[in-house]
């Protein structure tokens, strides 16, 4: 979920066109494409687990919104919600960003941002982990649904815990007027006002609204590998010292409301979710 305006992101992934998957047949039959912990189980450890069985969020690994020193405080960034700790719900065992149509009484005034006018007229839910754990290699996964109808930019992704915030690989992101596609990218470069990134678009894929499935980033010493359902969807080598930058990631899940999505009319459906079971992290043993 780039911190870029979202015109020059899609001019990147309309340039990056020759990189990118345009559909995909999953294929469970070959082992090589599915995901280290799931080859080679006794290889690995399973580092981290949140169920969200409880009733509230595990602030031993989560906190709310974005963080601190974003904008506003963490409750805002590129796109057209008010972050707040409320529309963070945990249960029947499942974690619920909800989005809602109505504004934060401490949401601030409109205002020109990343290339665009932010009304921050809706409000909606944010979890990071920064701070509590950070991601430097091994299989990151988050069985999740999507929120439908359109409107919403759901996002699962990585950030680089340093002052220029770069590389980020995003996991999933999903505009929902389009509830069969699935972006999957590495931004990465020297500042966000020079970067490039490296991605591909899945289609053709079952409506992600409609049901949980699994997505998921594989992190060695020489790619980004990318899962869905547990079938590989994409893979970059890192021979360039970029890549080698793809340590102390922290984990953000946020549920964006317009941005680089349409902004919601009145087709929208309301109260928004968007949902996860499960997030798991896996270490190589040893």
């Amino acid at each position: 979920m780039t911190r870029k305006i979202s015109g020059q992101k899609i001019l990147v992934i309309i340039l990056s066109l020759i990189f990118i998957s345009s559909s995909i047949i999953i294929n469970f039959t070959t082992k090589a494409n599915i995901p280290g912990p799931y080859q080679n189980p006794n290889d690995w450890t399973l580092t981290l687990m949140d169920d969200f069985s409880g009733s509230t969020l595990n602030l031993s690994h989560w906190s709310y919104n974005y963080p601190t020193d974003w904008p506003h405080g963490g409750h805002t960034h590129n796109h057209q919600a008010y972050m707040n700790e409320s529309n963070v719900v945990i249960e029947n065992g499942l974690l619920r960003l909800v989005g809602e149509n109505q504004r934060h009484p401490d949401a601030p005034d409109p205002e020109w941002g990343f290339g665009k006018w932010l009304t921050y007229n809706y409000t909606a839910g944010c979890i990071h982990s920064r701070g509590k754990f950070n991601f430097t290699g091994g299989y990151i996964e988050g069985r999740m649904k999507m929120p439908a109808s359109r409107g919403f930019w759901p996002a699962f992704w990585m950030l680089k815990d340093a002052e220029v915030g770069l590389p980020e690989v995003d996991i999933l992101e999903v505009l929902t007027h389009q509830p069969r596609n699935l972006y999957s990218t590495v931004h990465y470069g020297h500042s966000w006002s020079d970067y490039s990134s490296y991605g591909w678009l899945t289609t053709s894929l079952p409506d992600l609204s409609a049901d949980f499935h699994t997505y998921g980033v594989e992190v060695s010493d020489t790619s980004l590998t990318w899962f869905f359902d547990g079938a590989r969807i994409g893979r970059i080598f890192r021979d360039k010292y970029w890549l080698k930058r793809c340590t102390d990631l922290f984990v953000i899940m946020n549920l964006a409301i317009g941005g680089w999505e349409l902004d919601p009319n009145e087709t929208t459906i309301w109260p928004a979710y968007f949902e996860c079971d499960w997030i798991k992290v896996w270490q190589l043993t040893g």
